[in-house]
């Protein structure tokens, strides 16, 4: 029996991608595209930005900010900043084709999540055992009374 291929399988990981790569003419949309279609035909996860979780930054050669019309490098980009403070690993595409190659590619050790706020406690029961009602910011609303008849009756 021939011996399989072995595939690297990125399911679990998580890659965000910015920049433009500009040395192959490729604009920002064309090379989000790219990478992320390499990324997600190898079954990693693509989000559109850095959290906690996110274990690569595939950044391009240019960062293009679209409110200023100005191309910078890539330390310029919130991205990178954002990548560098969350401990995400920054690399390029040639860097994520070799990996994904060779099988080197995984997620970061400590992948604990942000924590949330606790949710707001469901109002307390009152002593006749009927539940508080929720109070509303625009005050109590007032039943309608029943409309009292005509004084004169029908005619």
């Amino acid at each position: 029996m021939a011996a399989r291929p072995r595939t690297l399988s990125l399911a679990g990981v998580r890659f965000c991608i910015a920049g433009e790569d500009l040395t192959r003419d490729l604009s920002n949309e064309m090379f989000y595209g790219e990478v992320s279609g390499i990324v997600e035909a190898a079954g990693g996860r693509v989000t559109g930005g850095v959290s906690g979780v996110t274990d690569y930054l595939v950044v391009g050669t240019t960062h293009y900010n679209s409110f200023t019309g100005v191309r910078g490098p890539m330390s310029n980009s919130a991205k990178v900043r954002d990548a560098k403070e969350r401990g995400a690993a920054i690399i390029t595409a040639p860097q994520l084709n070799a990996g994904i190659a060779q099988g080197t590619l995984a997620c970061k050790a400590d992948r604990s999540p942000v924590k949330k706020p606790k949710a707001k406690a469901a109002p307390k029961a009152k002593a006749g055992g009927k539940p508080a009602a929720a109070k509303s910011s625009r005050g109590a609303r007032k039943k309608k009374e029943p409309a009292e008849e005509d004084q004169y009756g029908d005619y």
